[in-house]
C-alpha cells in the first residue's frame, strides 16, 4: 500500500529499501512499529517531519526501542500527494549535509 503513494522518480529506491528490510524481518522474525508522537508540516516546502517511538520486536518481545525523527517530502499528483523523498533526520540534518 505504501509503494502507491511514492512518487514515480523515487519508486524504485524505496521499492529496493523495502524488499531488502523484509529479508531481514522474515528470517529473523523481526518486527517494527512506529508509534507517532508529532507531526511537523512545513507547507510551503512540501515537507512533514514526524516524530515518535520505534519499538522493535523480536517474536513477542520488545528488544529496543529509539526515538525517532523522519522527513518525508512529496509533490502533488493531480490531489495525491506522492512521496519523493524519505528520510531520518539525524540531528537536524540528511545524512551529514544541510537539508534546507
Amino acid at each position: 500500500a505504501l509503494l502507491k503513494m511514492i512518487h514515480p522518480s523515487f519508486y524504485g529506491a524505496m521499492k529496493n529499501e523495502i524488499s531488502q528490510r523484509n529479508l531481514s524481518v522474515e528470517n529473523r522474525r523481526i518486527s517494527t512499529v512506529f508509534f507517532l508522537q508529532s507531526i511537523n508540516i512545513k507547507n510551503k516546502r512540501n515537507t512533514v517531519q514526524i516524530v515518535g517511538k520505534l519499538s522493535t520486536y523480536i517474536g513477542k518481545e520488545e528488544v529496543e526501542f529509539e526515538q525517532k525523527k523522519y522527513q518525508i517530502s512529496y509533490e502533488f499528483s493531480g490531489d495525491m500527494p506522492m512521496i519523493i523523498d524519505f528520510f531520518e533526520v539525524i540531528n537536524d540534518k540528511k545524512g551529514g549535509g544541510d537539508e534546507n
